[in-house]
This record gives C-alpha cells, structure tokens and sequence, in this order.
C-alpha cells in the first residue's frame, strides 16, 4: 500500500495527537500491518497516550455503531463497520509486542543496536540521560583544558579564544556553567546548522546591507560634545537640561553587552520613537512630559550616537553569535 506524506504543523493543544491516532487508524483500515507502522514521539509518556488513544477508539468503534459510523466516515472509509474495527482491534492488540510506538530516542537506539558493526560501534551502548550526559561533558571538558608539558596547544588556544567570543562582555566565574548553558540552549539548533557560515554572518541577516553596522563619520564622544555645546540654544526648563546632561555624562560609561545607564535608556528610547523625523533633521522629543524642538545641527549628532550605540551592540551580538559557534564545534 502507500499514503501520500503529510506534513502537520499545529500548536500545544491544537489537536495533534486526535489527528495523529486517526491517521494510524487510518492505515490500519487500509491493509497495514500494525508491526509496519511506525509512529514516535519525543516522550515516553506522549507515546502511552497516543497508543492509550488509538486503542481507545478502535474499541469504541467495535462496540458503538454511531461512533464507528462517524470514525469511518472521518477516515474517509464509510463502508467500515463495528466488525471491521473489531479486528483491527484484534490485529493491535496481537502485535502489541512488536509494535514500533515509542520516542524517537529508543527507535533510532534499535536500529544502532541492530547494525553497531556497520556504524563503527563495539560493544554495548546506552542512550545517556542527564545525569550521565552532565558526566561526560565534564570529561570532555577535563580534556579541552588537561595541560601538556609545553603548556596549552593550539587547539586548545583556538577554544580558549572562541569561548572568549561567546562570552564578549560577560562576567561568568564558572567556565562549565557557561559551556553547559551553551549546549542546553543551542545544540540542536547546531546540530540542525552546522555550517559556521550560517552564524553570525551579517550578509546573511540582512542581505541589502544594515545601516546600523555603517559608522557614522562623527565619533561617539565627538557627536555627544558637539551636542552639548547645543543645550543652551534648546530652551530647556531645568528638567530637561538634567536629563540631557544625565545622558550625556553616563554616555562614556556605555558597554556593548552590558545594560545602558539608566538616563541612557530613557533619552534613547524616547528619541528612537521620534527616529524618522530625527533623521529627516526636525524632530520634537517629548523629555519630562514636555516637547523639545532639535533643529538638524542636534538631530545630526543624536543620531551619529545613537547609531554608534545600537551599531555596537549589533556587533557584538554578531561577534558573541560567531564565538557560540565556535565553542561548540
């Protein structure tokens, strides 16, 4: 027999498990043998229910004729009856020993198990569960960083400098958390694209080129000295001028990675929501519950810095995203 390949694409709670065991029910109707179906999910516990699930109808099929009638008719097979989803019942719970419904995990462990000499493996084998798994990092790890006569070598060098990428304007004591972190929050998602050059790479992300990566001709410190040289031409009552020269003296103290001062914040977050019109070179700023009117000498220099701040944290999320890979390779 074949069945044309579905794809399902749903939410939690969606309904996937009821159309799932329909489907199962569904190729049973059609002449497969329940040993010859395969059907895994990610749980042991998700597994007993979609078997608890297709037993279920299967018997309320055999034994109420509204439901058959109904089941059938869903599976597109309205000549089926109460008898003929007796057997099929039958038929399941006679394969119940051989039956492949289970998580992926144990599924792919039989195939290796059945073929170890063909994938290179001698002897048994276990798939590891977290404890176990916490174990053999720890292992791997005590190798990466097991010193030699002559000091660390160059692989060892290349780690030491990829780990420094990854964590780029982070305080982390414990080098294992890290790399545990790294592995629980990104593994699959390395495993899925291992390519290097699918990570962190800006011409990918954006394409036509990102204007925030484009340094401004005016220097950071340079804009931000140029516009304070403007506060007094701006009218500000004594509310704003505290906010602006608050933003001005924390501005030196900014760090990619690490969260702005809290006058940077505000100030950037109020501008950016005027960024348009700062960029055309007019633009009212609303600063303490009150607009200020900049002109296109303020507007230039406002966004030399804010660009020079959001360029630097697109760069370092970049570099960090690179480091991540590389760690994990």
């Amino acid at each position: 027999m074949s069945a044309p390949h579905v794809m399902i694409l749903a939410s939690a709670g969606s309904g996937k498990t009821y159309a799932l065991t329909d489907r199962f029910v569904s190729l049973l109707a059609a002449g497969a043998a329940p040993d010859r179906i395969v059907a895994l999910t990610f749980t042991r516990k998700a597994a007993g229910e979609f078997f608890e699930e297709i037993l279920g109808k299967l018997a309320r099929a055999s034994a109420e004729p509204a439901f058959a009638a109904a089941l059938a008719k869903r599976l597109g097979r309205p000549a089926l009856g109460t008898a003929d989803f007796l057997r099929l019942l039958r038929d399941m719970v006679d394969a119940m020993p051989r039956l492949r419904l289970g998580t992926l995990d144990g599924f792919f462990a039989r195939i290796v198990r059945a073929f170890p000499q063909e994938l290179g493996l001698a002897g048994d084998f276990e798939v590891l569960q977290e404890h176990s798994a916490q174990v053999q990092r720890r292992r791997v790890l005590q190798r990466l960083f097991a010193r030699a006569p002559g000091g660390l070598d160059e692989a060892q060098r290349a780690f030491i400098e990829a780990f420094k990428r990854a964590t780029f304007g982070l305080e982390e004591k414990g080098l294992a958390a890290r790399l545990d972190h790294f592995l629980s929050a990104h593994a699959e998602t390395f495993l899925a694209a291992p390519d290097a050059r699918l990570w962190g790479d800006p011409a990918r992300i954006w394409p036509d080129g990102c204007d925030w990566l484009q340094p401004p001709r005016e220097s950071r410190a340079a804009a931000a000295q140029a516009f304070a040289g403007r506060l007094d031409a701006l009218g500000l009552n004594d509310g704003q001028r505290e906010r602006f020269q608050l933003f001005l003296e924390q501005l030196p103290h900014v760090s990619p990675g690490v969260p702005w001062p809290a006058g940077v914040d505000y100030l950037v977050k109020n501008l950016l929501k005027e960024w348009p019109a700062l960029r055309r070179g007019a633009a009212d700023v609303v600063v303490e519950r009150r607009r200020v009117s900049l002109g296109p000498d303020e507007c230039g220099h406002l966004v030399a810095v804010i660009r020079h701040l959001i360029g630097a944290e697109l760069r370092r999320s970049l570099e960090v995203t690179q480091g991540i890979c590389a760690v994990l390779r």
